[in-house]
């Protein structure tokens, strides 16, 4: 019968070797009014419905104070184009909410008619909300949206919050055709991807968007008005300072016709069930450590009995579990690689190893690591020899990334009717830009996350000596 005098031993070798990864305004902005219409005196919307809305909202207890120091490097900016003040108008209760959390702290800007973004300076939200909603703001010939977008992903390691119809019109006319399919010219840019290399260099770092989309009347046509919060990676994937959920739950309530999109090149995972409880004449204490936190299993084989028969399972396998909310289809392999030698060097063992020795294969359909417990040839009859310890890890990689067609089918929400010209369009130029900007990305994307393997795990094997 084998002997399992190197159980204590490997246990703690285990326990100590093994650890794994991951507004300058143009002039003087007089406050609001306490008698104002749009005011009540506390400085809220004069609007008890709207205002009840908000209060039974906050009242769940689940909206979490925004870290206002955090706010300091980020920046709102507003698209002020002429008649844009409809949208701001019907989505009011979401922008307060917004000027609630960052008035003080974030950068504002607006973009429209001048050729470049420009600073706002607001005493309070008070002040802030007067100026944005006051329709006197809004104006010009044109609707220069570049420097917005431009300013929001310069630097990728910033957030920030771009409100806007995302109408580009620079008065550069064009033939396009209408919603009734006749070629007719009009300057706003409705279906050209002006601004994908913008979405691209965001994209391509990693970074998300999300987008809550605020469907309004104007000029006698449902169109949308869009909230576009970009956030980098390294902020998302730990906690971002934006309460996107509660905003979009917020304007939910409000507008029951708001829909959202969240656009993450990094949103998804790999995880494994705890697996490899061998157990011999019901001892309980020779059950395989399962180590969650450093993302590690120990695989123990217990045999019954030193022959060259094969009485242990020869088969056995390792299911994992993919969470997956971004906009890929993913292929992924499995690569195992042998450290045994390494392993045994670092624990200072002298127990002998075999670096030839592998067992696994990925099963990509039904995501597995099958483990061939015979170990190939002439495993059998060395396995009662003398004692011999296997340390082998595998790694989860990706082979390559392909963008989901539904993805496409749930960006379509982004698209709209607009009024211009006197007639009426579809404004798919949003749509067109970020399937185009994440498409031009998609190589640097898929480099990015192949820097680190998608899943690591360990499994380490100790044949024991016999008596």
């Amino acid at each position: 019968m084998i002997k399992l005098n190197y159980f204590k031993i490997l246990n703690s070798y285990i326990l100590i070797a093994i650890s794994t990864l991951f507004f300058i305004s143009c002039g003087t902005v007089p406050a609001p009014n306490r008698f104002d219409i749009k005011f009540n005196n506390t400085g809220k919307i004069k609007d008890d419905i709207t205002n009840d809305k908000i209060k039974n909202y906050w009242k769940e207890g689940t909206r979490k104070s925004i870290n206002k120091k955090a706010c300091e490097h980020f920046n709102v900016i507003i698209d002020m184009s002429f008649g844009l003040n409809k949208g701001v108008e019907s989505s009011a209760p979401l922008m307060e909410s917004v000027l609630d959390d960052v008035i003080g702290s974030a950068h504002f800007y607006k973009v429209g008619e001048e050729n470049d973004a420009k600073e706002l300076n607001f005493n309070d939200k008070l002040d802030a909300f007067y100026f944005i909603q006051n329709e006197g703001n809004y104006g010009g010939k044109w609707s220069r949206l570049q420097p917005g977008i431009e300013l929001a992903v310069k630097d990728l390691s910033k957030s920030s919050l771009f409100i806007s119809d995302f109408l580009l019109d620079e008065g550069d006319y064009r033939p396009t055709e209408n919603t009734s399919h006749k070629k007719v010219k009009t300057s706003a840019v409705i279906d050209y991807p002006w601004a994908k290399e913008s979405f691209k260099k965001w994209f391509a770092a990693g970074n998300k968007l999300d987008i809550i989309v605020w469907p309004y009347e104007k000029r006698g046509i449902e169109t949308n008005y869009y909230y576009c919060f970009f956030t980098p990676k390294d902020q998302h994937l730990n906690g971002t300072k934006f309460n996107f959920n509660e905003y979009y739950e917020l304007a939910k309530q409000i507008n029951e016709k708001a829909t959202k999109i969240s656009i993450d090149p990094l949103a998804f995972s790999y995880s494994g069930e705890e697996v490899y409880n061998y157990v011999e004449n019901n001892n309980t204490k020779l059950y395989n450590e399962n180590n969650i936190d450093n993302n590690y299993s120990v695989l123990q084989f217990h045999y019954n009995n030193a022959t060259n028969e094969d009485t242990y399972k020869e088969l056995e396998s390792h299911s994992l579990t993919f969470n997956n909310n971004s906009p890929w289809d993913l292929t992924v392999s499995e690569q195992t690689t042998n450290i045994s030698k390494d392993f045994c060097e670092q624990i200072g063992s002298k127990v002998e190893t075999n670096s030839n020795w592998e067992f696994t294969y990925f099963n990509q359909n039904n995501l597995k690591l099958n483990f061939d417990l015979k170990g190939k040839s002439n495993f059998a009859t060395t396995k009662a020899q003398k004692a011999l310890l296997f340390v082998t890890r595998h790694d989860l990689v990706l082979n390559n990334i392909k963008m989901k067609e539904q993805f496409k089918i749930d960006a379509k929400i982004l698209k709209c009717q607009v009024n211009c010209d006197k007639n009426f369009f579809t404004h798919e130029a949003l749509c067109k830009n970020i399937l185009d900007g994440l498409s031009e990305a998609q190589d640097d994307i898929q480099q990015l996350i192949q820097k680190d393997p998608l899943y690591t795990t360990y499994t380490i094997t100790c044949i024991y000596t016999m008596k």
